[in-house]
């Protein structure tokens, strides 16, 4: 078990600030390392400032409990610590050549999504905000750094009630999640910034994104968009039907009930059957209606359930060898549950310096 100590003392000098950071370190590893040899290793390995080190080359730890990996980037070192046995990720990032935190994150596996709290230091290492990505919150603690902070947090409560108007208050509480990390400000039209970082201009738009979450290990990022001007007023800056996402008419406010297991088992019943070692993949995706008017209410949400079916695979002299993977699609309504059709769809591979990746899926013709 880790220990936890709480120190209560007046601002200490810089040189002291870090001894208690190094000594922070040496505490939190505790809870990673197991034999006495193993923690001094992982404290070596993050207070390692990794001077002459190429950047953005891995280098890598592997203890009994963890796989820590470090790299050294442009202003900051960054370690990642992979707890054994769990689908989570630590980050712990540090201003290069100090022991002084920059940020500290966490991710869920395999998607690398952000959970829990991020804690974000300024080059004191005075803590100056944190992020709680479960409950959707933001709570600034150097309100001089965020001059707008009061204006920013007005802005996202008027973008909550325009969903909560549209969706009811249990459907936001138990599945919306705000995406401070996606979310941007604007000074007009051009210049924007993320936010959550520090601007000395005073922002006129606003562009709030929100993640829907399913199920504790099933989130699905910005499928809600809302862009508001400096009146906390609906708005469309570029007057495109596309400005605004995720505001479908529904004629209940339950919630979604598909799930990834629910919607698994919705497709076989509908003649989905296995292909090997292949496992089907699932997805919660936003359509915009045909129209394609500027309106607040503009398309539906969407389940769908990929399963593959095989590949074809063709050769020219001018393009190469060209992989085509075919897929059976199966589409559902999401807040009620109901079928809605089977397509026939496929994408392509596409070879790149980190490995193959596949196109979107497209409509087989």
């Amino acid at each position: 078990m880790g220990l936890s100590i709480q120190l209560s003392f007046s601002p200490a000098p810089y040189s002291v600030r870090i001894f208690l950071f190094v000594l922070a370190l040496a505490l939190s590893a505790d809870g990673i390392g197991q034999s006495r040899a193993e923690k001094e290793k992982i404290i070596k390995f993050k207070q390692d400032f990794m001077t002459g080190v190429p950047s953005r080359k891995v280098d890598t730890l592997v203890t009994s409990t963890a796989l820590l990996t470090r790299e050294r980037k442009q202003e900051v070192r960054c370690i990642s610590i992979f707890p054994a046995g769990e689908q989570v990720m630590h980050e712990e990032c540090y201003y290069n050549d100090t022991n002084v935190p920059e940020h500290k994150s966490s991710y869920t596996l395999p998607g690398k999504q952000l959970t829990g709290v991020t804690s974000k230091f300024d080059t004191d290492g005075s803590l100056e905000y944190q992020l709680d990505h479960d409950k959707g919150t933001w709570k600034v603690v150097k309100a001089d750094h965020y001059p707008y902070y009061k204006v920013l947090e007005r802005m996202r409560g008027k973008a909550d009630s325009l969903i909560i108007a549209a969706y009811g208050q249990s459907f936001f509480n138990q599945t919306v999640r705000w995406s401070p990390q996606s979310s941007v400000i604007y000074d007009g039209l051009a210049t924007g910034s993320g936010w959550c970082e520090y601007e000395t201009w005073e922002p006129s738009r606003f562009m709030i994104r929100y993640a829907i979450r399913l199920a504790d290990d099933e989130t699905y990022d910005d499928l809600i968009e809302v862009q508001l001007d400096s009146s906390g007023q609906l708005y469309f800056p570029f007057g495109k039907y596309d400005d605004i996402k995720g505001f479908e008419k529904v004629s209940q406010t339950k919630g979604m009930i598909m799930t990834k297991a629910k919607a698994i088992e919705a497709a076989v019943a509908q003649g989905m059957t296995a292909n090997g070692d292949h496992q089907p993949t699932t997805e919660l995706s936003w359509a915009y209606a045909d129209t394609q008017t500027a309106e607040m209410y503009n398309g539906h949400f969407y389940y769908s359930v990929a399963m593959y079916t095989g590949s074809l695979r063709s050769s020219a002299p001018t393009r190469g060898t060209k992989v085509e993977q075919r897929f059976d699609v199966y589409i559902f309504n999401p807040w009620t549950g109901a079928f809605v059709e089977k397509k026939k769809m496929k994408a392509f591979e596409k070879p790149n310096r980190r490995g193959v990746l596949a196109t979107d899926l497209l409509p087989v013709n």
